[in-house]
């Protein structure tokens, strides 16, 4: 996954709004095609990758715990058999 992640140009990803859901950030990607670099390739077919803001360990017992989506973009992985 590490490898695919390395492909997505900057610009490709989405900027989502403060307090924007999965739904409402998602509808606003482009689709970016990649060729699956792993010689033996196990993620194949459409993905979206996320960005993400997590609360600091530190403020855990003062509010429930919450992943913020930063950023996003769809990916097509192709994969071909070597």
């Amino acid at each position: 996954m590490g490898a695919i992640f390395q492909l997505i140009p900057k610009k490709e990803w989405v900027k989502c709004k403060d307090n924007a859901d999965l739904h409402s950030c998602s509808s606003k990607t482009r689709e970016f095609h990649v060729i699956n670099p792993a010689p033996t390739p196990l993620l194949c077919g459409e993905y979206y990758f996320t960005k993400e803001e997590i609360s600091p360990w530190s403020y855990s017992k003062y509010s429930d715990p919450i992943e913020k989506i930063t950023e996003m973009v769809k990916v097509d992985v192709k994969c071909i058999k070597k």
